[in-house]
């Protein structure tokens, strides 16, 4: 059985995919229903143009001017929630003229206004030029993600000038009980 939050993502990149715009991109406002840009604009300025073909997802162009603490490509996982030994992988193809590397997390709503982050294992590396890029994560037993609530992925983008063209991009879950792990066994893992 394929998970909510894999087909409720599916449905939000799909909905972009199909978006065509060109235009200057605000801080939180979203590019479709469940996604969105977000940037700290305490002493910093963004500007950033952002445009959605068809048959294409997103391509972002930045310009940077101070040291954001954070600037991030936000997209709705949906409501659900994942055992623990399940693995969350997503592929993105990409083309790019600044490498970079972004460690990305998802974030649970917990409770009322609050939320909790569960960072990747591992990071995905922008490298120059078009490329494919597959991350997995192997949720733990005491992770947020356990909790059955709204997820949010965090993909945080340069605190720079940049551009940066995703062409594709998809996010699946495999269940623990296929026992794929990325990894190692521990006793906790059995928890």
């Amino acid at each position: 059985m394929t998970h909510p939050c894999e087909l409720f993502t599916a449905d939000a990149i799909a909905t972009l995919r199909d978006a065509q715009f060109e235009q200057t991109a605000e801080n939180n406002t979203h590019l479709s229903p469940e996604v969105y840009l977000s940037w700290d604009e305490e002493g910093n300025t963004v500007e950033l143009t952002t445009v959605s073909e068809t048959n294409a997802l997103l391509s972002l162009k930045a310009s940077v001017t101070g040291t954001p603490k954070w600037f991030s490509l936000n997209i709705g996982l949906g409501r659900g929630s994942f055992a623990a030994g399940d693995v969350i992988g997503l592929v993105v193809e990409t083309e790019t003229q600044t490498p970079f590397e972004a460690t990305p997390f998802v974030r649970t709503a917990v409770a009322d206004s609050q939320h909790a982050d569960t960072p990747a294992l591992d990071t995905l590396a922008f490298e120059d030029g078009r490329q494919v890029i597959t991350l997995l994560h192997t949720v733990g037993p005491d992770s947020a993600l356990t909790t059955d609530a709204f997820h949010t992925l965090v993909i945080p983008l340069p605190g720079q000038d940049f551009q940066l063209d995703i062409c594709d991009m998809r996010l699946f879950v495999i269940d623990a009980d296929r026992a794929l792990r990325t990894t190692p066994e521990t006793l906790s893992s059995f928890g």
